[in-house]
This record gives C-alpha cells, structure tokens and sequence, in this order.
C-alpha cells in the first residue's frame, strides 16, 4: 500500500511540474506595441478580441470610453 502511494505521489509530481513547465515555456509571447495599438484600430468586441490574440494576450476587454484593452 506504501509503495503504491509512493508511486502515484511521485507520478502527481511530475505530472504537476510538467504541466507548470508547459505554462511557462511554451506559448508566443504577448507584444505590448501590439497590444496598444488595438486600443485604437478595434473598434467593435470582436475586432478587440481578435486583435488581442494575434498581439499575444490571454484574453481581452472592450471598454466603450477608452477603447480596446487587452489582459
């Protein structure tokens, strides 16, 4: 029964430090030029959203005052 807890905790481990490692290294790296850029070129929700991801940001943000702000 040890042994089996052993394996299944290191086998958690390694799994979890895998997929932090993944996180962190992979994935194109966000631009804030970019990012600022669609403050002003996005006019609507979707060009927002869509001018976020190709800037490299998680996620985005419409505001109507201030224009497109990506996350």
């Amino acid at each position: 029964m040890r042994q089996l807890r052993a394996i299944l905790l290191t086998l958690g481990l390694a799994l979890s430090l895998a997929a932090v490692s993944g996180c962190k290294m992979g994935g194109p790296k966000a631009d804030p030029k970019a990012q600022e850029a669609c403050k002003t070129a996005a006019k609507d929700a979707d060009t927002c959203k869509a001018c976020c991801t190709a800037a490299g940001a998680s996620g985005h943000m419409f505001m109507s005052g201030s224009g497109c702000k990506c996350l």
